[in-house]
């Protein structure tokens, strides 16, 4: 009876069963991910280096060549555009160089970006020793327009080599390279007015500038390239736009780079009035870009435990609408203009921007990983190509505005355009989130169309 009953419980194993990996096996599978995993942070280090020192050279924009072109005698209608044309630029040409990059080695295509970039910074700095106004303003359009060319090099190979291999640690890299993006945005005002005030408005872009070129030539060695490449059929360049809830998401993104951009072409001119010194100037053009890297973070953390992420935008643009009413201040409201107020409205501003972002690119996110399960595997660079192209254009149609209509209007009728853009979005994403949860499905398949956009 024993042998019978311990024969029944036998188990064989069929033939084609695949054999337990030996010890030999297992420590070349771990030495092989442990060489992954050190490249891919060896890479992480350089690409955060990379877009601090970019993010600093961004930074300086705003504080110091609004006053250059004051002494030149160029309207900000003229100097706006030209402050943002380099994100135009970059937007036209991201497509043909990711085209370009798959070709190329990646650490060449990132030192090549870098170095045009660098080298531009150094021209840029140059346009103080130019006397004549026409000159300075076409020099300063073809100086932006070229480092356009650069930025779009390196924003094509950077997604290259951060999406070309998918793993857990994907997502929290690209939040470290936006950190240290923001943080170079945060600091550089400061440090650029410090500089400017001890010497001259050039010394800071030569600085900055040469750091990146050699930035540049180090990467060239420097940089490992990723085991596999996405090809350009991989990269949702126009793909997203099909899809009306990434439409919403681009919209959310435009309006909130529209509000950034614009302070950046007319804060320095507005604080005039209050004779500021240089370095509380380059604090006061800090204060959006740090308050939106530190509150961020907390914006996510709610945002997964469960908060409707339509009310938590909702409340992200209530901050800029107040930003925007302490800024004006615009004519309906009696309300003194007083640096408490400015100072006020640019914490709300990093506020709210840091919670609209925060809360979008996590919805995206969260809407893609669940579509994943049910259409095949997400498109890997969708997230960054709608926040990439919201960005770019919405930078620049912000600095085109707030040109003409700084000049034409002033500040508080300005705003206008601003509150417009804000209503129109927070409209569009409570229609489009009503109809969405409220239409019912014609078939199984479609049932998760009847989840509102925006909600976590």
């Amino acid at each position: 009876m024993s042998n019978g009953r311990s024969s029944s419980r036998r188990v064989t194993l069929p033939d084609e069963f695949p054999p337990r990996p030996t010890s030999m096996l297992r420590n070349e599978l771990l030495r092989m991910n442990s060489k992954m995993e050190k490249k891919e942070t060896y890479s992480l280090v350089l690409l955060c280096c990379a877009y601090f020192l970019y993010g600093s050279s961004l930074g300086l924009y705003g504080p110091l060549y609004p006053e250059q072109a004051k002494i030149h005698g160029v309207a900000t209608y003229v100097y706006g555009p030209a402050m943002a044309v380099q994100y135009l630029t970059a937007l036209l040409f991201y497509p043909l160089a990711c085209r370009m990059v798959p070709s190329i080695n990646c650490s060449l295509a990132v030192s090549i970006g870098l170095f045009i970039t660098g080298v531009c910074k150094v021209l840029f700095g140059t346009l103080s020793l130019v006397a004549d106004d026409l000159p300075f303003i076409l020099l300063s359009y073809g100086i932006q327009i070229m480092e356009g060319i650069g930025f779009g090099i390196l924003l094509a190979s950077t997604c290259i080599i951060i999406f070309s291999q998918i793993t857990e640690k994907t997502r929290r890299n690209r939040g470290i390279i936006r950190s240290l993006f923001i943080l170079g945005i945060s600091i550089s005002p400061i440090c650029g007015e410090a500089i400017y005030k001890a010497f001259n408005f050039s010394v800071p872009f030569y600085g900055i500038g040469i750091l990146l070129c050699l930035s540049a030539l180090l990467f060239i060695f420097m940089l490992p390239e990723p085991d596999q490449r996405l090809s350009i059929q991989e990269i949702p360049l126009v793909s997203w736009a099909k899809r009306p809830r990434m439409l919403i998401y681009f919209l959310v993104i435009f309006s909130t780079f529209n509000y950034i951009s614009f302070l950046t072409v007319t804060l320095e001119p507005y604080l005039r009035q209050f004779h500021l010194s240089k370095l509380f100037l380059g604090v006061l053009f800090s204060i959006p870009a740090f308050s939106c890297g530190l509150t961020a973070p907390g914006w996510t953390w709610v945002s997964k435990k469960g908060i409707n992420s339509v009310l938590l935008i909702c409340i992200s643009s209530f901050l800029i609408f107040a930003s925007l009413l302490l800024i004006g201040p615009p004519p309906f409201i009696r309300l003194d203009l007083t640096l408490a107020n400015v100072s006020s409205a640019l914490l709300l501003c990093g506020v709210g921007t840091g919670g609209k972002l925060a809360c979008v690119v996590y919805t995206a996110d969260r809407d893609l990983r669940s579509r994943q399960s049910l259409n095949g595997p997400q498109e890997a660079l969708i997230i960054p190509t709608i926040f990439g192209f919201g960005a770019l254009l919405g930078c620049f149609t912000g600095s085109f505005i707030a040109g003409f209509a700084y000049f034409y209007l002033g500040m508080g009728e300005a705003i206008y355009v601003l509150f417009g853009l804000e209503v129109v979005t927070v409209a569009v994403s409570f229609v489009f989130a009503f109809t969405r949860n409220y239409r019912s499905p014609r078939n199984l398949a479609s049932s998760d169309e009847r989840l509102p956009i925006l909600e976590s």
